[in-house]
């Protein structure tokens, strides 16, 4: 499904610009030597181990394999803080995971993590399974990480923001990351209208996920 968006974003004038949660920014070079054809995605899977983030990388191998087939019009980005960063806020604080974050522009200059309650009411509801949409309030029990989260979504958000301020207006930009990161609008999606409010006109989001037949969409 990401690679057939991808596609159709190409059909189209100007280049098209991938962001993925998967790489953090420290990745890029791995992400470039794949593009590139120095490394295969067995030679991207084993480096980016390494680097622990994670994810099943080969999972989207059709999609890094568009970049590798095209390289011209299509430009794989790195989009999320290295986790380390997250760490930080949890084990001394949030403005000390700021001022390292700023020190590489991984976030905007005047980033605070501030964020509202619909957005922690969503938080907390992914990792309790309480429905958000109820009369139950959430609890409290996640307020101290919630900033480790939001840093996350600042930075996404400032490499986008930075990258469709430097770019021709026609390019384009499909950006991957979870529905944690994402939905209702809540963080990355909010953070990039609100550095670059004109975006709102051409800005599509979807959510992908399993659910059962009955729910109601709205």
């Amino acid at each position: 499904m990401e690679r057939r968006t991808a596609e159709g974003m190409l059909s189209s004038s100007g280049c098209l610009h991938i962001l993925l949660e998967h790489f953090n920014f420290e990745q890029q070079p791995l992400l470039d030597a794949y593009a590139m054809g120095r490394i295969d995605m067995a030679g991207l899977a084993a480096a980016y181990e390494e680097g622990g983030e994670g994810h099943d990388v080969a999972a989207y191998e059709p999609l890094l394999r568009l970049a590798r087939e095209q390289p011209a019009p299509i430009h794989i980005h790195a989009g999320f803080l290295p986790r380390s960063y997250a760490r930080i806020v949890m084990r001394e604080s949030t403005a000390a995971a700021l001022e390292a974050a700023r020190a590489h522009d991984y976030v905007s200059a005047d980033e605070r993590c501030d964020a509202t309650e619909a957005h922690y009411n969503f938080f907390e509801s992914l990792l309790t399974g309480r429905s958000p949409h109820g009369s139950a309030p959430p609890t409290d029990q996640f307020r101290k990480m919630f900033p480790a989260q939001v840093i996350k979504d600042a930075a996404m958000a400032h490499r986008v923001a930075t990258l469709a301020a430097s770019r021709p207006a026609h390019d384009k930009f499909l950006v991957i990351c979870g529905i944690g990161h994402s939905g209702y609008g809540h963080g990355v999606p909010e953070r990039i209208l609100a550095a670059r409010p004109e975006l709102a006109s051409s800005m599509l989001r979807v959510w992908s996920l399993p659910t059962d037949a009955a729910v109601d969409l709205d």
